[in-house]
Parts: C-alpha cells; structure tokens; sequence
C-alpha cells in the first residue's frame, strides 16, 4: 500500500513554486505585483529557497491579493488520507468511496485553497478510472490536463507519479517520439502505454508493456488490474499470431476469475479470445466439442421435454444422452429423426 506525505505543503516555501506560475497567468512580469504588495523581490527569491518568516507573509499577501486560501495543517492532513485512500483504492479497483472522494475534491476546489492543483490532479485521476470512455475523457479534459501540467513543479515526488500516469494518458509524443523509453515503479504507466500502444496497432510494444505491467501486479496481488491488462495481452497476442501463447495466457486467465468470482460477463469475453486462438492453432474438434457442451447444457437448463411431441421428445432424449455418454450406437437411433440431418457426420468424428 503507498502512503503519501504532505508535510512539504505545510511549508511556505512550497508555495513559491505556485505562485511562480500563477502570477504569470494575471500579470506581465512580477514586478507590478511586487510593488503593489510592497514584497522584496530579493526576499522572495530567499524564501521560496528556504523555508523564512518572511515567506509565510509574503504567501499571505499574494493569496489574500488573488483570492486565494492559505490551507490549515488540519486540511492538508485529511487531503493526505484522502489522496492516499484515493490512489490505492484505485490502483485495486475498489470503488466504495469513490462518490464521497470525488465529491470531497468538488467541494474543496469551491474553498478556492492554494491546494488546487493538487486537487486538479486527483479529480482528473478520478475521472480516467471512472467508467467514462477513454477517448471521450480525452477529448473532454484535455484542457483540464493542461491547467494541472502548468503547476508540475508544486507536485510532490509522490504526486509526480499521479502526475506521470496523466502524461502518459494525454500526450502523444511519448507513444510517437519513443519518450517511453525509461523504468517506470508505477504499473498503471505500463498499463497506459500498453493500451496506448493497442490502439495504434503497434502489437509488439503493447506485449511488452502488459507484461511489465502483470509482473508487478502480481507481486502486488492486485488481481483485478492483471485481469483488465490480461485483456490487453491476449488481444495482442491474438493480432501477433501468437496463439499457443495466447490460448496459455487464456487458461490462466480462467482460472483467476474463477478465484474472483467474477460474473459470466467476464467469462464471455474470455471466450473470445479461446475460440480465435483455437482456431488459430487449429484446433476445430475441441471447438466442435466445447459447442455440443455448451448445446447440451443449454438443453438442460431450458428445455422442457414435456412441451414437444414424442418424436421430438425422443430425440432430445437421445441428443441429451448422447452428448453426455458419447455412446456411439445411439447414433442409429438418432439416425432415424430426420432433425439431425447432417448434423451425424460431424458427431460421428467427435
């Protein structure tokens, strides 16, 4: 579990950092404001380098002048267990308090703190691993992106992280120009570019970012995320035509959702990706059977014998017996039904 420390923002100094950026955005040059708030631009250059009696007033000034709040220690420590409860519920996809966080980050933005970027920041992470469709997330708040990357050097080396897993999200120069090329400690970035990668059809670099990606989640046994970035492998593998390592990664993958409990939803997705690498190896007679298996279990869960007539309730009878025992005489009794028309010689070869 990562914990995030805040202590840097109970600093003065820190604040520097912000306001560096922000007066730019409402004033030509420094200087203007510096003489109309009386602030000693020596001073200032000393403070923002080390924490000074003087910093605390002179951030007193520029937040009162641009309306802005100065955070309490006891604000900034529940921001802390908040962002620490964000990244980590998140990271495993657990999504309890997802609502009360989110909202908790809306109402504090209102208070118009000097901990806005900070709280841009987890608002935007909110946001990419909500259930919102990645391109529409794009398109819709790539500004906000913008605004939050403005303040990247008031970020904590533990924000940074946050910070870096956006970047690899909105900016496409780390897919085009190979700024990927690094070791990253945070697997949501291999997972980022893996999907990225995917979505460009550039198959071997999405390989090897899911496997970076599940090599860490696994020693994190954050199960949940290896199965959306296992989605991401096999599909890739699929296009590679790679499909005994695919069809290997498939029977895994049946196995941890069957450990999760997860839905039949999960199930029929996987299915996918064994049938095509089935077919890839060519494999057609355990298609064949998976799919009289899968038949024969839809006849015992839906059909009712005593709503047909007795010739085809006979039949079924023999069908549902057949499929269960592979008794190779009751083919002649099936023969005799009309119904199974060619349907005979394909199970005579299973």
């Amino acid at each position: 579990m990562k914990h995030f420390n805040f202590d840097l923002y109970k600093e003065s100094k820190q604040y520097f950092q912000l306001f560096d950026v922000y007066i730019k955005q409402f004033e030509k040059n420094k200087e203007n404001v510096f003489n109309k708030l009386n602030i000693n631009n020596s001073s200032y250059r000393r403070a923002r380098d080390n924490e000074q009696t003087v910093g605390r007033e002179i951030i007193k000034k520029l937040s009162d002048n641009y309306d802005l709040k100065i955070p309490s220690d006891a604000f900034i420590d529940k921001l802390e267990k908040v962002t620490t409860r964000i990244y980590n519920n998140l990271y495993y996809k657990v999504y309890d308090t997802f609502d009360d966080d989110s909202n908790f980050i809306d109402e504090s933005l209102t208070d118009k703190t000097l901990m806005f970027p900070v709280l841009n920041l987890l608002k935007l992470f909110l946001i990419i691993n909500s259930n919102i469709f990645p391109k529409k997330v794009f398109e819709e708040y790539k500004e906000l992106y913008e605004e939050i990357k403005k303040y990247k050097t008031f970020l904590t080396y533990e924000l940074l992280e946050i910070f870096e897993i956006m970047s690899l999200f909105f900016e496409d120069e780390y897919i085009n120009d190979g700024e990927w090329v690094t070791n990253y400690n945070n697997p949501m970035t291999y997972q980022i570019l893996a999907s990225r990668f995917y979505a460009k059809e550039r198959y071997v670099e999405a390989i090897f970012f899911s496997l970076q990606a599940l090599d860490i989640m696994i020693k994190d046994q954050n199960f949940k995320r290896y199965i959306a970035v296992n989605h991401t492998l096999m599909s890739s593998l699929l296009y590679a035509g790679n499909y005994q390592e695919c069809y290997n990664r498939v029977e895994k993958h049946y196995y941890c959702i069957n450990s999760l409990n997860l839905g039949s939803s999960e199930i029929n997705i996987t299915e996918k990706y064994l049938y095509v690498s089935l077919l890839g190896l060519k494999e057609y007679n355990r298609i064949i059977k998976d799919l009289i298996n899968i038949y024969k279990k839809y006849l015992d869960e839906n059909i009712k014998l005593e709503e047909f007539d007795e010739d085809s309730a006979k039949y079924l009878k023999l069908l549902i017996y057949y499929l269960s025992h592979r008794d190779h005489k009751i083919l002649k009794n099936l023969g005799k039904h009309a119904i199974m028309g060619s349907l005979i010689n394909i199970l005579k070869k299973i």
